[in-house]
């Protein structure tokens, strides 16, 4: 992932090399998406992206607000992923 910027102000992560069968294609990513948006939250820093890592490796519900090269914007519900926390857990 690599930050993104407009007029000099973070506006969220663009995903690269999305891997075809990785739990983040299945949850409807694609190489070239946006992420901007996770749990209504703006992704605008590094402690943002951590918030996302963390997201991935729990169980809870969340939901991320992605935006294709194209324009369109896509709101992606999805459980954790499963991978490794980013915190310290049991």
């Amino acid at each position: 992932m690599d930050p993104v910027f407009e007029s000099g102000a973070p506006i969220g992560l663009r995903f690269s090399h999305v891997v075809s069968d990785s739990c983040i294609a299945g949850l409807g990513v694609r190489d070239g998406d946006l992420l901007f948006s996770l749990n209504d939250e703006p992704i605008s820093s590094l402690s943002d992206y951590v918030r996302f890592l963390d997201a991935l490796g729990g169980i809870l519900p969340f939901s991320m607000r992605v935006r294709s090269e194209g324009g369109e914007v896509r709101e992606l519900r999805a459980k954790g992923c499963g991978l490794a926390p980013t915190g310290n857990r049991p």
